[in-house]
């Protein structure tokens, strides 16, 4: 009887945690949207660009881990 229990929470676990996941990603990719929409990449490309080697770098990876989804 416990391996059906630890099946169904296993299931409702597998549930609750792809809901969250399927939310957040809407999310993110409305707000990656929005950010693509009012904000140029040239103006990122700019940004990027004229910082020291080391700093362009960090920020590049800080914007690459914030938004972590293709949205081609």
């Amino acid at each position: 009887m416990t391996s059906v229990n630890d099946l169904v929470t296993a299931g409702q676990f597998f549930v609750v945690i792809t809901l969250e996941l399927v939310v957040l990603f809407i999310g993110i990719s409305f707000l990656i949207g929005l950010i693509r929409e009012y904000i140029p990449e040239e103006r990122i490309r700019s940004a990027l660009q004229h910082r020291r080697h080391g700093i362009g770098n960090i920020l590049g990876a800080a914007f690459g881990a914030l938004t972590p989804f293709c949205s081609c």
